[in-house]
């Protein structure tokens, strides 16, 4: 059986960008439960695991809990199955890795790493304003935007928006990150003040992980506002079904896959070689 440097277990055009790149800088690479074109493809994924210790699996590494994430009209590639054929010489790299796997290998996770998170953060704002450009019915410049929370993905857009000559004010509940943003030459709100100010803006941008935006929060909202949901479960609404009535509503997951999948493939490869 030939041995491969790495091996590629389901995913997305990333993945497919990423078997390319690998050729390019003369790694041999094995294929399954996604076909890149002119790929090594296993047979099974016992044969998989058998022919290299180095495996690249999806971001995020599974959307149910079931199943490696892949895309539509590939064969599964069940979990408990892999946990079946992993053993301590495997590795393991991919995005939000579960614990029931970190404990049958050693894991490397993407969305640990301060310089995929960076990569990952540029192309989602860049992303989520292509969104707001295409669904928002003025220009963005001289428009009003909030963006919730001050991490690595609302730092990344603020940036984006305010080079779109938007105006950009930042909610924290940090002072930290306030002071930050404000040098940064955003304006602030304290994210326990925010109600009072929903109203004077037009699109909404939510990186926070947490149901921020009450019932009454909402209410206070110039009707069809643009939200985008940028943030992973359960989101900064409090009510969903509610929010509904009242905002304009747009889940954004995955962004780096859809738009920007040969950046993101890139930012794999920076932190394999």
């Amino acid at each position: 059986m030939n041995y491969f440097d790495f091996a590629i277990i389901g995913g997305d055009q990333r993945q497919h960008y990423l078997h390319k790149l690998l050729l390019e800088h003369n790694y041999s690479v094995i294929c399954y439960g996604i076909k890149p074109c002119t790929a090594t493809i296993a047979s099974s994924l016992e044969e998989t695991l058998q022919s290299s210790q180095t495996l690249i699996a999806p971001i995020p590494f599974s959307k149910d809990g079931t199943s490696l994430t892949q895309s539509p009209g590939e064969n599964p590639v069940f979990i408990y199955k892999l946990m079946e054929l992993l053993n301590s010489k495997h590795t393991i790299i991919a995005g939000n890795i579960p614990s029931n796997i970190t404990s049958c290998c050693h894991c490397i996770d993407l969305m640990k790493q301060e310089k995929f998170i960076t990569a990952n953060s540029i192309a989602t704002a860049e992303a989520a304003a292509a969104i707001a450009i295409l669904h928002f019915p003025d220009n963005l410049q001289g428009c009003p935007c909030l963006i919730t929370g001050y991490g690595h993905c609302a730092k990344a857009l603020a940036r984006c928006l305010y080079q779109l000559n938007a105006t950009v004010t930042i909610a924290a509940r940090s002072s930290y990150a306030r002071k930050e943003a404000k040098l940064n030459g955003f304006h602030v709100i304290d994210l326990l003040d925010l109600k009072s100010h929903l109203a004077s803006f037009s699109i909404l941008f939510n990186t926070i992980p947490a149901p921020v935006f009450s019932k009454d929060m909402v209410m206070e909202c110039q009707f069809s506002t643009l939200y985008l949901e940028l943030a992973s479960t359960p989101g900064g609404l409090a009510d969903p079904s509610c929010a509904k009535e009242r905002l304009s509503i747009i889940s954004c997951p995955g962004l780096p896959g859809r738009f920007a999948p040969f950046a993101s493939a890139k930012a794999i490869l920076n932190c394999l070689i």
